[in-house]
């Protein structure tokens, strides 16, 4: 899919693209200069997008534009769901089980939870990611109660203006996440983020 005028492609938006997808297909995301807004999703699909900081290693890239989206919603039915390469300017809302999302650019300018992981899920991964916040009030991520197998590891984390720790994080009680194969429910401890 690709949002940008003048380019031939299947689809020029999200919405349609993944309407006329069946479970289990891949959408490809091309870069554009031009957000493609929001992403709901409501079965399982796997989503990939150009990846980020495309114009550092400009060489590599025939197109140095990121596939830019404001939201993405985790929605009954789309367990299973992937996440790959996309460039996200406000949140990642997560209610389902069984979600990953890998090497993604997470460059928040919203005010609420950045990736908000709702009550009782589990086995959500959240890798190999660029999460950034322009807010200090906010929560980078939160964890609801109940949760189990939440798995995050090497991400690069800022958030701007916070001089205690560049992660604003919030695990609700009874969730446990996986950090390198730790667990806790209170204290935190992360390894191979940066």
């Amino acid at each position: 899919m690709n949002n940008a005028p003048g380019v031939d492609a299947d689809y020029t938006s999200v919405s349609a693209a993944v309407s006329a997808a069946s479970a289990g297909d891949t959408l490809y995301v091309e870069g554009s200069n031009t957000s493609y807004g929001s992403i709901t999703l409501s079965k399982r699909l796997i989503i990939v997008g150009p990846g980020y900081f495309l114009t550092v290693n400009d060489s590599t890239q025939a197109l140095k534009q990121p596939a830019q989206v404001t939201n993405i919603y985790f929605n009954s039915g789309s367990d299973g769901s992937v996440l790959y390469g996309m460039h996200i300017t406000s949140r990642i809302d997560i209610n389902v089980d069984s979600v990953s999302i890998y090497r993604n650019r997470v460059n928040s300018n919203y005010s609420g939870n950045v990736i908000d992981i709702q009550s009782s899920l589990r086995d959500i991964v959240i890798a190999q990611n660029w999460l950034h916040s322009t807010y200090t009030s906010n929560r980078l991520i939160w964890i609801s109660d109940n949760c189990s197998g939440i798995f995050f590891a090497n991400n690069w984390i800022s958030q701007d203006q916070n001089s205690e720790f560049g992660l604003n994080y919030s695990c609700s009680s009874n969730s446990y996440m996986a950090i390198e194969d730790q667990y806790s429910n209170s204290e935190v401890t992360y390894l191979n983020n940066v």
